[in-house]
């Protein structure tokens, strides 16, 4: 039985377990300050939402990386898990590209914004991604 992998990668809003908001790790929060008890709960939101994908890579999944569009706000490390959600126009190919990082940033401030702290730091979240997936 041989195993197959394939790639997911794109532009998007990026929180990871890696960094903490408070006491809570980034998907931790955004999951109990959205009102559900677990990720997977969350990610069925995506499956309502027709403009985003919501993608959730746990620590099985190697490859994982992630590099924000701000100068020197780099991610150095492989997150062990990553909540990705995806731009709309990266899954359009014909549309308009972001007339630049504010019209990019207001989606995701559209999305959750209402959920996050008020200094939550956007930029360094949003940016390239990529994992592998294994199976």
């Amino acid at each position: 039985m041989s195993m197959r992998s394939w790639p997911e990668y794109g532009i998007g809003l990026v929180l990871t377990s890696s960094r903490k908001i408070g006491e809570r790790d980034e998907i931790d929060y955004l999951v109990a300050s959205m009102g559900y008890d677990d990720v997977y709960e969350l990610i069925e939101l995506g499956e309502r939402d027709n403009w985003h994908v919501w993608r959730f890579y746990d620590a099985e999944m190697e490859g994982k990386s992630f590099e924000p569009f701000a100068d020197g706000k780099s991610y150095d490390e492989e997150p062990e898990e990553m909540l990705v959600i995806w731009a709309s126009r990266a899954l359009q190919p014909f549309s308009a590209a972001y007339s630049g990082p504010d019209e990019i940033r207001k989606e995701f401030q559209d999305i959750i914004g209402k959920y996050m702290p008020e200094d939550f730091d956007w930029d360094a979240h949003i940016g390239y991604f990529s994992c592998t997936i294994y199976c």
